[in-house]
């Protein structure tokens, strides 16, 4: 009887512990909706893009994060950033920092060489396997760098955490270019019924913010969640 009285017991503050965290994930998820109808996410992305990464040198180094495989959108587009930055500071030394995979990296030289960029300019940064440890391999083997001017490239999302993990480890005079996307314009409505719509299902053909704001920002609000812990975990570590 005991034994059967403590299992009510647990199952009841199971039950009560789950109901919570199910009213508890269902209030952020009504949060998060409603903010993806508004600019919101994309001004919070705005700031983590720009806020430590203004700069007015002419960059001695740039420093492209890598992220993921090769081709790959999120390499593509820093690569992208990178390529223009190289080409307006010619003299410019490039560091490719991508985590441990040298065919990767070896990928990213090949794309920026393709693209008429002397490969005497590009170095390659395999040790690190996160910010903290990337910007730590970069300021070891790159040890002159401390001293230069130093331009980041990285997602808008990163940007942020980059910079100030660059600055505590020592690196004097760090800016940074946050990877933003052009937007699209064009008008992109159709007609339901033309192209066969069920007209017993809800006709969005003219509504860009039910089709693709929405969807953008509700993933962009996921993006800024992860990066806001990243940086209380980094703030905790003492390494921002």
């Amino acid at each position: 009887m005991a034994m059967n009285a403590r299992w009510k017991k647990i199952l009841f503050v199971s039950g009560k512990t789950l109901k919570y965290i199910l009213l508890t994930s269902g209030i952020i998820f009504l949060i998060l909706s409603t903010l993806a109808f508004t600019r919101i996410p994309f001004d919070v992305q705005l700031w983590l893009g720009t806020s430590e990464s203004k700069y007015s040198f002419t960059p001695d180094y740039i420093v492209m994060m890598g992220a993921g495989g090769m081709p790959e959108g999120e390499n593509l587009i820093r690569l992208f950033y990178t390529l223009q930055e190289a080409r307006i500071y010619p003299e410019a030394k490039i560091i490719l920092a991508q985590s441990l995979d040298t065919a990767v990296s070896n990928y990213m030289k090949a794309e920026l060489v393709e693209h008429s960029i002397d490969s005497a300019r590009i170095f390659v940064e395999n040790s690190g396997t996160n910010t903290r440890s990337q910007a730590l391999a970069v300021s070891n083997d790159f040890k002159e760098a401390l001293e230069k001017n130093v331009v980041i490239i990285s997602s808008p999302l990163h940007i942020r955490r980059a910079v100030k993990v660059f600055r505590k480890i020592g690196f004097r005079n760090v800016g940074g270019e946050g990877c933003f996307a052009q937007s699209v314009f064009p008008d992109l409505a159709y007609n339901h019924s033309k192209i066969g719509g069920k007209r017993y299902l809800p006709d969005v053909s003219s509504s860009m913010k039910i089709r693709y704001s929405f969807w953008n920002y509700f993933g962009i609000e996921i993006g800024c969640l992860r990066e806001f812990c990243a940086l209380f975990y980094y703030k905790l570590n003492g390494w921002i």
